[in-house]
């Protein structure tokens, strides 16, 4: 017979079982609580989700500071060469958009859509900093800010905050840049000329850097003073030596050496005999030795308009009687309406470009590639330049100088600072930024006083496409 009190254990044990089995609990083992096992699996998958997010929030992070400095490159090269196109000339800001719209920069695959950066914007200012002002016309346009259009970069973290509950669907990262440039130009072997500003002139309002200016005769630095500052006659100091024989050695060299930044140093005075000389050198006249003159000294007849107090003509002059004087019948047809600077190159049997008519009587030389829409090319049949066709001794018949030339033909051409004078309030003697600058031939010997007046041709804007004594010094500013 079993004991009472194990039967009645037997049967409670029974009962527990019974019962755990029903509701389905657990029994609890004794030390369970304690067993580390398996959590380092919980801890690693932690540490390694955690760890991966940051790997991909470092790769996202450089990834973006790439992106960042590829497209502010692309921003600041834009904005830099779009200010070297800031010349004052016509058309000189929509030459500097469409440079800036040129310069972009491969993205390198990191955009969403991999490829090109674009421009998005290009405004530009008559100043900036300080005070920041719009500019109202391609003259007084002297700062560009270039806009790139924003750019989307897919964000590789976004897949790990996902996973960690923080985040849904496609994660994209926007960048965008922008840069502001000037130019500080550098301007070497320039004689020392300088010229008003025409466009503030109400009388005449004229832009000698547009294109229907080009042919256009202009009193270049007259013996008095009418019509250009107070006190100033034209002249520019050389390497801050305002005299006389400083600027004589100037306009008598080939090339002087000389280099000017933005601003130009206005002379005082006429110093008519030290101009007259310096310029007739290159006419094979005057008292300079040696006088290296040019090819062709020829003279050539003024514009139809030109008289004593008149500043700038209206390009008409009387071509067809200059060629029968010197050459003899009518004017070949390639020179038909052409400019003294055009008759000169061809006298010389220089290959040049001339406009077509849709951008008035622009030329180019030396033609270097291809030609420019708008442009043909003239080539002369030989050299022709006039020699006793009267008096051997007036340079108005004789175009062959006795000393030996120059071969270079722009040995008449010169280059001229133009000045605001009105809005720099130009008066004596003083430093001035040059709002540009324009290549103008020498047309004509300079007389003795009273009558001692410089005068020449415009060419055209002088600038980095021009000439390589045009140098850019292009520099951010923001």
């Amino acid at each position: 017979m079993e004991h009472p009190t194990r039967f009645a254990s037997s049967k409670f044990g029974l009962a527990r079982r019974w019962f755990q089995r029903a509701t389905g609990a657990l029994e609890v083992r004794p030390g369970i609580l304690r067993d580390r096992r398996g959590g380092v699996a919980v801890y690693t998958a932690l540490v390694g989700t955690l760890v991966m997010g940051s790997l991909v929030l470092g790769v996202d992070i450089g990834r973006m500071v790439v992106l960042q400095a590829q497209m502010q490159n692309a921003a600041d090269a834009a904005a830099m060469a779009a200010s070297a196109r800031l010349d004052g000339s016509d058309g000189a800001r929509d030459r500097a958009k469409a440079v800036a719209d040129s310069t972009a920069s491969d993205s390198s695959g990191l955009t969403l859509a991999a490829g090109d950066f674009t421009v998005a914007n290009v405004e530009f200012f008559s100043a900036y900093g300080a005070v920041t002002t719009a500019a109202t016309s391609d003259q007084d346009a002297g700062f560009v800010r270039v806009t790139m259009a924003p750019e989307d970069m897919r964000v590789l973290f976004e897949p790990v905050m996902r996973i960690m509950g923080g985040g849904s669907g496609d994660a994209v990262s926007t960048i965008a840049a922008s840069a502001v440039a000037g130019t500080d130009p550098i301007v070497c072997n320039a004689p020392p000329f300088m010229v008003c500003d025409f466009t503030e002139n109400e009388d005449i309002a004229i832009d000698i850097l547009a294109d229907d200016s080009a042919g256009k005769q202009v009193l270049m630095k007259p013996q008095g003073g009418g019509g250009f500052a107070p006190g100033n006659y034209g002249l520019l100091c050389v390497d801050s030596d305002c005299g006389a024989n400083a600027i004589n050695e100037a306009l008598v060299a080939v090339e002087n050496g000389v280099c000017s930044g933005t601003n130009v140093e206005t002379a005082t005075g006429s110093k008519t005999n030290q101009i007259r000389d310096g310029i007739n050198a290159r006419f094979d006249k005057g008292s300079a030795d040696p006088k290296n003159p040019a090819r062709n000294v020829i003279n050539y007849p003024r514009d139809s308009d030109m008289t004593d107090d008149t500043l700038i003509g209206n390009g008409i002059w009387d071509i067809a009687g200059y060629w029968a004087a010197k050459h003899g019948g009518a004017v070949p047809a390639e020179l038909a309406n052409a400019t003294r600077y055009q008759v000169y190159l061809y006298e010389l049997d220089e290959e040049f470009a001339r406009s077509d008519g849709g951008l008035g009587k622009r030329t180019i030389y030396p033609i270097e590639g291809a030609l420019p829409a708008g442009f043909v090319e003239i080539d002369p049949p030989g050299e022709d330049v006039p020699v006793n066709a009267g008096n051997a001794n007036d340079n108005n018949f004789d175009g062959v100088p006795a000393s030996t030339p120059v071969e270079d033909p722009a040995r008449r051409v010169v280059v001229a600072a133009i000045v605001q004078c009105v809005a720099q309030k130009v008066a004596g003697h003083g430093e001035h930024p040059a709002a540009g600058y324009v290549f103008m031939f020498l047309t004509e010997t300079v007389p003795n006083p009273p009558k001692a007046d410089v005068y020449a041709e415009v060419i055209g804007p002088f600038n980095s496409d021009t000439s390589p004594d045009f140098h850019v010094n292009a520099r951010l500013v923001e």
